[in-house]
């Protein structure tokens, strides 16, 4: 990681689990970007860590007893269930919230809203956080990539 990056106030650079570095889009929000980009986030961290679809691919480094947020933007996914001994447990349970039809520009079918979770990193280690769907649209089967996601959360104790 770098110690003075010069580049905080345009993107953040992440390193895939293949160890490929990414950039990010510059529309990146600022709180995934931060902290993605310092590496760690703790329980008493500021900023809100959020992982979402441009977080496809990427290993995320957070401290035990951190807590996060998962969103995805499509009511089509399902979250692969962690296994008991993980480092990361759900906190609740996974919503699904589908926007209204009435003047929001939705098609029925399209799958319009949001899944998400709250995660707490319980101890050292390595988890991995998963989802799949087999629709990508009304009528729209995913192909390659479109119905997979996938985040390694590497959790510091």
């Amino acid at each position: 990681m770098p110690t003075a990056p010069h580049f905080l106030h345009h993107m953040a650079r992440v390193t895939s689990p293949w160890g490929r570095r990414r950039v990010l889009s510059p529309l990146t929000p600022l709180l995934v970007s931060s902290a993605l980009l310092w590496g760690v986030v703790g329980a008493g961290a500021t900023t809100p860590l959020t992982l979402s679809e441009s977080s496809n691919h990427h290993t995320v480094n957070v401290v035990a007893g951190a807590m996060f947020t998962l969103t995805l933007h499509n009511t089509y996914w399902t979250l692969t269930p962690l296994p008991s001994t993980s480092a990361l447990a759900e906190v609740g349970s996974t919503k699904v919230v589908g926007s209204g039809l009435a003047g929001s520009g939705c098609v029925p079918g399209q799958g319009c809203g949001t899944v998400s979770a709250r995660f707490v990193a319980r101890h050292a280690g390595y988890a991995r956080l998963s989802a799949t769907r087999t629709s990508c649209g009304e009528a729209l089967r995913c192909t390659g990539a479109q119905g997979h996601w996938t985040v390694v959360v590497h959790v510091r104790g």
